[in-house]
Order: C-alpha cells, then structure tokens, then sequence
C-alpha cells in the first residue's frame, strides 16, 4: 500500500507518468464520446427535420384538392389519418382568411390565428413551388419542431398547413447514449491507470538507478558509468550519460588548462576585465581592473556607478553614448577612449572595449569587456605630435630661405617701378615741368606698386601663420594662393602653369597646412625643371571632386624620377639635392600632413619623362585618431 502511496506522490515521475497517461486516455475517450454523441445529435435533428418536411410536404400535398374545394370532411380524414404517427404534437389546416378549418384538436376549429409571423407567411403574395417562404420551420429544439408549409393550387395559394413533432424520444436516445459514454469512460480511466503503473514502473526502476549515477556525479565523483545493458531507450540514455561524462572529464580539463591561460593572458597584458549585468546593472570588476586605479579588490562596489564617478567629466557624455549605440546595435562592439580618476587624484587615459549579449529578441541582457591603460601611449603618442609639429616648423623655417628669394624676385621690378616714378617727378620738378595730371598719373603708378608690395608681404605672412583650426575652403582658393607666392620664381623661370577645375563646394580642413604641401610640391617641380628641361617647361594642375573627396594632381615634364629614388622619395632627410639646397623633409612632411593631419592620401607615379602627385583629401577631415 506505501508502495503504491509513494508511486502516487504528485511530484514523482512515476505519479506524473501515470496521470498524464490516465488523463491522455480519458480525454481521447471524452473527446470520442462527445464526437460520437455530437453526430449522432445531429443526425438525429436532421433526420427530424427532414421527417418533418417530408409530412408537411405530404399532407399539403393530400390536403390541396380538399381545400380547393371546401370538403372540410375530406380533410378531417386526412387529418385522422396523419395522425397516427406517435410524434405527431398535432396537425392543423388554416385558409388564406386565417381561419383553423380543420385541426387535431377540434375544439381550435372555426377559430382564427392571430400571431403576427403565421400571418405575414399567410399573406405573402407572388410565391410559387420554388420560393422560400413553401415552407418555414417555427420552432426547433429539443422537445418539438414546428414547421408551417403553404398548400398551393398551381401557382395561387390556397392556404397553409401548421404541423408540430414531439422530439423527446430523440433527447432520450442522446441521454441513454452520454450515461453509457460515462459508465465506459470511467471504466477505461481505471484499466488505463493500472495500466500505466505497470508501464512506469517497468520504466522507472531502471531510470532511478541512472538519477544515482547523476547524484554522485553531483557530488563530485567524476569515475562512474552507467549500465548499458538496459532496455533499448533507457540503454541509450545510458551511454550518452556515460558519453556527456567522458565529454566533461575532457572538457573540465581543457577548460583548466584555457582558465590558466587567460589569466597568464591578462596578467601579461595587464589588461582589467569587466562583466556589466544590464538587467541587474551589476558589474565585475577583475582585481587588475581595480589595481590599474590604485584600489584594491575589496574598495570599489560591484555597481556601474562605480565606474561613472571615476569617468572624467569631459569624457562621460562621448562614453555614455558609444555605450548606448552598441547597446541599441548599430555597432559591432563597443571601444571608447576616456580618462578615468586614480585613487591619488591623477587621471589615466583608458582603452575601454566591449561587446553586448542579447536574447533571443535581440535585446542587449550583458556586456564583457576590457581596460586597457594606455596612458604611456598617449604620452608617447603627444610626443611623436609635438616632433611632427616641431619637423613641420622646421620644413617652414627651412623654406624660409627660399621665401626671401622670391621675396626679392616679386618686389624687384614694382621697386624699380616706384623709383622711376620718384625721379619721372623730380625731374619734371627740376625743368618746371609738372602738371597735375602727370603728376596724379606717377603718383597712381606708386600707389599700385606699393599695393602689390603689400600683397606680397600679406601672402607670405599668412604662409607662415599657424593654422590650429579647420576652415571651409574651396581647395582651387587654397592652391590659387600657393600660386601667387610661388608665382614670379615660376614666370622669371619660363615656366607655366595651368589649373583645370572642376570641384563643387567646400572642403573642411587644414587650409595652412595644405598650403605647404602644395608650396612643397610646386617648389619640387619648379627645381627639376629648371636642371632638366630646357624649353617648354610646364606644370599641369587638375582638381577633380566627389561627393566624398576632393584630388588635386600636380603634373610636371620635368624629366620624370627613377625607380631608386621613388622608393624612398618619401623617407625623411632623403634628398636628391645637395646638402645646401635641401633638406629631405619637404615631401616628408607633405606626407604626414596630409595623411596623419588631413586624413587624405598622396601618391606619386612618373611616365615618359612626367612626373605627377596625387593628393585627396576628405570633404569633411576626421578625428585624428588616438589609438587602434
């Protein structure tokens, strides 16, 4: 009797074996005796119906010729005659006055109807043997069914019949059949119990012992397996328990031996580890994390908010929201470079990098990530700036020479012009010559001069100007300007120069720095054309544009560079020139202005004695970029 208590505790796998079986069989009983009732309910009802159409069809069919003619005796004889059916409720005949003629009560014959859906039936016109409104059921349920049917004499009507079926032997066959479904349904519910507890118990003897394997695997004993020589699907069960514990015994291993090394990993790198639960917003932060701060791993809370006090204030808002964008997924992993506060006040430069774990629906639930401290590489990384800023200076100051040069070229012939306008007036002083209107015309003559001189001086003063913040310009305006300082070497050189533009809109740069370059690279093409080429020296511009870009080409038939020297035209302190006429830094320079400062691109080619460089440049110039 315990035995059978103990099978029958709800929350044993025997009990709920057994119940599930049990109720799967008495449902599909229920299920097949409610169908079955059903049919039969509906078969019975149609079957009634029809019984009823058919005796109303018959008896008007057998009542028309005695109604034609008014025999109301002929009537009363079909009616005795129909009513012999033991379901007959009654049966009556009424004329188109709505007079009962004849009816199986008597004591309603003479008397006339008066409900108002009879009488509207009564009285519909135009109807013929294929309308309708032959014949209406009244009523319908599970005692009676009523049906009243015109009586027709060709195509006119001559009355109606109104017949009436008791249907409670119908209910009591349909009750008779649900008492017997219960007797059965019960009887079925106790085989399929006993039954199931002979299945289960088979069953679960069997499944108990592998339970015990599972249990001393639960406490830590890793050597067991389970008997394999059960009955086919516990068998299986078996060998892919003993197989999940030859998999874990390998994969415990692996995963010891992967532990051990992520963290000589992390130890090596110094890298501070990071777990962010978003729905808890908890977060684990490694000890190194903590130590790289000056904190040990018992001083900071495992709370997000221990991370946010620590951001520097100028940092937070770009952090927050390269947070929420990996967050949203519109980035494949989150990296953000901030400043975080040390326990002694100074501030770290961090590489903060990160990836969310979503659910099923997308929805970010966790994000692990790392810190790195990269405070020396941003030290050493400003240094390598400030030595770019100082070899850029440098490249300026060592142009300076050559500035002054064509400094002197540009102002020679307007000096001599104002002189000789300064002695045209003195002489005609001296023999009494002077007259308003030669005098206004040296004077004009000096005024524009000295304008050109002034000029002259604004274009090389803004040359060197520093240029610390980005302008809107059109690049054809920034090479124009490079034109006009280098302008008079190039004309007192024969050399020409022509600029074919096409470029729309304006470009957001460095307008200075880009200035250099193009100083830089015409100065280049002016000196290699003066050594080797004779006639027709030539320098050809083209400036093409984007929407994304802007490529400025700077074309010379200067003789072309060799193979040797295009390898390393780019090196610093590499020059083909002697140590008095170069530096090597103009075209070094040129390259990392435009590729570190203006984030474009230069490159260089040189065919059949032209040589031409290539430099795009961004619409909009990036961030400089801190760290990869």
């Amino acid at each position: 009797m315990n035995s059978i208590l103990i099978k029958l505790r709800p929350n044993s796998l025997q009990s709920q074996l057994i119940i599930g079986i049990g109720t799967i069989l008495t449902v599909l009983i229920l299920a097949f005796n409610y169908i079955t009732i059903q049919e039969e309910h509906e078969f019975l009802h149609e079957q009634g119906l029809k019984q009823a159409s058919n005796r109303s069809l018959a008896f008007a069919t057998a009542s028309a010729a005695w109604l034609l003619s008014n025999d109301y005796i002929g009537l009363e004889e079909i009616v005795h005659n129909f009513s012999v059916y033991d379901d007959l409720e009654f049966i009556a005949v009424i004329n188109m006055d709505g007079k009962v003629i004849e009816h199986t009560d008597h004591s309603l014959v003479g008397k006339y109807i008066s409900d108002k859906q009879r009488l509207a039936y009564l009285h519909e016109t135009g109807i013929t043997d294929n309308d309708p409104f032959n014949e209406t059921v009244l009523l319908d349920n599970k005692d009676y069914i009523e049906i009243i049917r015109m009586v027709h004499a060709g195509n006119r009507h001559i009355g109606m019949i109104n017949m009436r079926l008791d249907q409670t032997s119908r209910q009591k066959n349909i009750n008779e059949r649900i008492f017997k479904g219960a007797i059965f349904t019960g009887i079925s519910l106790i085989v399929a119990i006993l039954f199931s507890i002979l299945i289960v118990s088979n069953l679960t003897t069997e499944l108990i012992q592998l339970i015990k394997m599972m249990q001393k695997v639960r406490h830590g004993k890793k050597d067991v397996q389970a008997d394999e020589s059960a009955t086919r699907e516990i068998a299986l069960l078996s060998r892919e328990f003993n197989n999940m514990i030859n998999s874990l015994n390998k994969s415990e291993k692996s995963y010891t031996n992967l532990y051990e090394r992520m963290e000589l990993a992390f130890e090596g790198t110094r890298d501070g580890l990071w777990d962010w639960d978003l729905t808890e917003d908890t977060v684990y932060f490694s000890p190194i994390w903590k130590e790289m701060l000056g904190y040990k791993d018992n001083e900071l809370a495992s709370e997000f908010s221990s991370w946010l006090e620590r951001v520097h204030p100028e940092d937070l808002d770009n952090a927050m929201n390269d947070i929420q964008t990996h967050i949203d997924g519109k980035t494949k992993m989150y990296k953000n470079i901030h400043r975080l506060k040390h326990k002694d006040g100074h501030w770290i430069w961090n590489l903060d990098r990160g990836i969310a774990i979503r659910n099923q629906d997308g929805k970010a639930i966790r994000m692990v990530g790392t810190h790195t401290d990269i405070t020396e590489l941003k030290r050493l990384e400003q240094a390598l700036s400030d030595q770019e800023e100082l070899m850029i200076a440098q490249s300026r100051h060592a142009a300076m020479g050559e500035m002054i040069s064509m400094i002197a070229h540009q102002w020679r012939q307007p000096i001599t012009v104002i002189a000789m306008g300064a002695n045209n007036i003195l002489v005609d002083i001296a023999l009494g010559n002077v007259s308003e209107e030669k005098l206004e015309l040296e004077a004009n003559s000096i005024a524009e001069q000295s304008q050109y001189l002034s000029k002259t001086i604004d274009d090389f003063r803004n040359f060197f100007r520093p240029n610390k913040e980005k302008e809107e310009v059109k690049i054809y305006n920034v090479l124009s300007e490079a034109v006009g300082i280098i302008g008079k070497s190039l004309e007192n050189t024969n050399i020409s120069i022509s600029i074919k533009e096409s470029e729309t809109g304006l470009t957001k740069t460095y307008s200075r720095e880009l200035l250099q370059v193009f100083l830089n690279l015409l100065k280049n093409s002016k000196e290699a054309l003066v050594e080797h080429t004779k006639n027709d020296r030539h320098i050809d511009v083209v400036i093409n544009s984007d929407e994304d870009t802007v490529t400025t080409t700077i074309c010379d038939n200067g003789g072309g560079i060799d193979k040797k020297t295009m390898e390393k035209i780019f090196d610093p302190y590499f020059s083909t020139k002697n140590e008095k006429t170069g530096t090597g830094l103009g075209l070094y320079m040129s390259k990392t202005i435009v590729e570190k400062h203006l984030h474009g691109s230069i490159i260089v080619t040189s065919e059949d004695g032209t040589s031409c460089f290539k430099i795009v440049v961004p619409r909009i110039s990036q961030e400089e970029t801190v760290y990869e």
